[in-house]
């Protein structure tokens, strides 16, 4: 088939004759789209009721709409900022996400937490039943 067709439809024929492995990919990549839309609409008829969906649901395909483009420049923010980070550092991250949640530093947060579970289960005595650390 190759050599009747020439060697630009190289690509095309080796899909035509690996057709399982490429219909796998396929439903694959479109499977969780799919379950994704079906479970979002599956709960937009829960919460909704006739009347309602009238008005709602352009409204939540606008918004899935608007939703793409800000999520895309949002990735090539992050990307970005990814980028300028040394290979195998984390510390950018820690502190983007961090500062993303308005919470304290990480690890003050975890030595605060450490030293009072290990001062409750030291007050408790030898003999108490120990505490739930």
């Amino acid at each position: 088939m190759l050599a009747t067709a020439g060697a630009r439809f190289a690509g095309p024929i080796a899909i035509l004759r690996n057709w399982t492995y490429c219909l796998f990919y396929v439903m694959a990549e479109l499977w969780g789209s799919v379950v994704v839309s079906v479970l979002f609409w599956g709960f937009a008829n829960q919460i909704t009721t006739v009347e309602e969906a009238e008005g709602f649901y352009p409204l939540f395909g606008l918004g899935a709409n608007v939703a793409l483009i800000f999520s895309g420049q949002a990735v090539k923010y992050f990307s970005e900022v990814r980028g300028a980070e040394r290979a195998g550092s984390r510390l950018l991250d820690c502190r983007l996400f961090c500062s993303l949640t308005e919470k304290k530093d990480v690890s003050e947060k975890a030595r605060s937490l450490a030293s009072h579970a290990s001062s409750a289960c030291h007050a408790a005595g030898p003999r108490a039943p120990a505490p739930r650390c």
